[in-house]
């Protein structure tokens, strides 16, 4: 008779078949969201975009792993993602100052005096400094001195990071050290720094050596003076404070948006993406009101299970709009450590009544800035908006050709034009791309046990069919 054979082989090849795998192809119609791009100069190869508020929002990824750009022809082009712009290395100004050489320390005889007396002009500038007991005994700033008076009055409310000492050329190698203090009124003084002075001329062993900078590390608060102590006598013959210019403020994107009510004493928002947010500003709805705020936000990656411990401090800040001579004050907008959120939380202090309508609040952000080629005809578009989209960027030093760190921000720009959102289009098997990694398990675990349970039955078809055609309704005999 004859025996039951093995499961076919097209039963296991219909059913891998039916798995889910991923679709090869990335086409326009699979995301939610595009705009058209306008290159702003056309015919380079790589651009920079920066990516709007409307299209964060449309991305359904935290990390926007599902931006694309395709080409006239509906086929996806390189892309990557800009790095944080490199610090601008700027010159520090410098401003002259006036210097008194300080007689205490400087008399013919070597006699130290207790007390010195420093005349002061209208405006507080330092006009003359000489020993107290010997009026009219000053030495010209031109002395050779071992302690100096500088006059910070030129500087106003400005504070200098360094003072740059300016000596007369001496026939001999110079290496001076030299100690720095500060004082807002001459009679107590704090150490600043400290540092050595070096003049090596140039000789057959090597070119000259020149040290003229002593760095200020700490100035006491309403600084008004800095004195200079030389381990030896030098004729200084000018003294430059030297000023740090600060670089230029990154570009922000901003956006004002209103909270909403969370019980009694709080505010959420919403963003609708995660935002590194660098700045916020509230904004009370009513006049002369005072709102004592603590400040929560909630991790990226918690953002489905909202439990209250999900909340994590970021600062207390208080918020006010005030009526004064007429004028409305606002509380002035302050930084925060820059997070990716989405969800933030004010809870008002409860000993403070809510105001009568919730409060709005202006983010301001780093924008993420993708990188492009443009390969292939444009016009170009920009797609957001697929789930569980596969990370396609390249590594900037890749896409960029020798690349070197802020090379990206040379690049020429494009902009977003006007986002039009549908709903995206898919075949069958990209039904499963829209499934998340849990599920899927899930899934194909009932799969993998619902083909055992259909090749138990088969077989146990297959034997009972077997049995029952075997005369007598037994088995083979020997």
């Amino acid at each position: 008779m004859r025996r039951p054979g093995p499961i076919r082989a097209r039963w296991l090849i219909l059913f891998a078949a039916a798995l889910p795998v991923h679709a090869a192809t990335d086409r326009l119609e699979q995301y939610g969201g595009s705009a058209e791009l306008t290159l702003g100069s056309p015919g380079q190869g790589l651009y920079r975009v920066q990516l709007p508020l409307a299209v964060l929002q449309q991305s359904r990824s935290v990390d926007a792993r599902d931006v694309r750009v395709f080409n006239a022809a509906g086929a996806p082009v390189p892309v990557g993602w800009a790095g944080t712009p490199p610090a601008v290395a700027t010159e520090p100004r410098q401003v002259r100052l006036p210097h008194f050489a300080w007689p205490a320390y400087a008399s013919p005889s070597g006699e130290q005096a207790s007390e010195v007396r420093i005349e002061l002009g209208p405006q507080g500038a330092v006009l003359r400094v000489e020993r107290s007991g010997k009026p009219g005994w000053a030495p010209s700033a031109a002395s050779a001195t071992a302690t100096w008076l500088l006059d910070l009055a030129p500087l106003g409310a400005e504070k200098p990071s360094a003072v740059v000492l300016h000596w007369a050329p001496e026939p001999f190698a110079l290496v001076v050290g030299a100690d720095i203090e500060s004082s807002a009124d001459a009679q107590a003084w704090h150490a600043a720094g400290r540092a050595t002075l070096l003049d090596v001329p140039a000789s057959a062993q090597g070119s000259a050596i020149v040290e003229r900078r002593v760095e200020i590390a700490l100035l006491v608060a309403q600084a008004r003076y800095l004195r200079i102590r030389l381990a030896q006598a030098m004729r200084l013959e000018r003294v430059d404070a030297e000023l740090a210019v600060p670089a230029p403020p990154v570009a922000l994107e901003s956006a004002r948006f209103p909270l909403q009510q969370d019980g009694v004493n709080a505010w959420t928002l919403d963003t609708g993406t995660a935002l590194k947010v660098r700045r916020m500003q509230l904004h009370l709805a009513q006049d002369n009101s005072v709102a004592p705020l603590q400040i929560a936000r909630r991790a990226v990656d918690a953002f489905d299970s909202r439990s209250p411990q999900d909340w994590l401090p970021v600062a207390s800040h208080t918020a006010y709009r005030l009526v004064r001579d007429g004028a409305s004050l606002q509380s002035p907008s302050f930084t925060v450590a820059e997070h990716n959120t989405r969800e933030w939380r004010f809870s008002l202090d409860a000993r403070v009544s809510p105001p009568s309508s919730p409060p709005e609040i202006t983010l301001w952000w780093n924008a993420p800035k993708l990188l492009f080629a443009a390969r292939g005809a444009g016009p170009f578009r920009l797609a957001v908006g697929r789930d569980h989209a596969p990370a396609t960027a390249l590594d900037r030093s890749v896409l960029v050709p020798g690349y070197r760190q802020g090379d990206e921000f040379a690049l020429p720009a494009a902009t977003v034009g006007s986002l039009t959102v549908r709903t995206p289009a898919g075949t069958w098997l990209e039904v499963f791309d829209q499934v998340s990694a849990e599920a899927y398990r899930r899934w194909l675990l009932w799969a993998v046990l619902g083909a055992a349970v259909v090749a138990l039955c088969a077989l146990a078809w297959k034997l009972s069919h077997d049995l029952a055609s075997t005369p007598g309704g037994r088995g083979p005999t020997a």
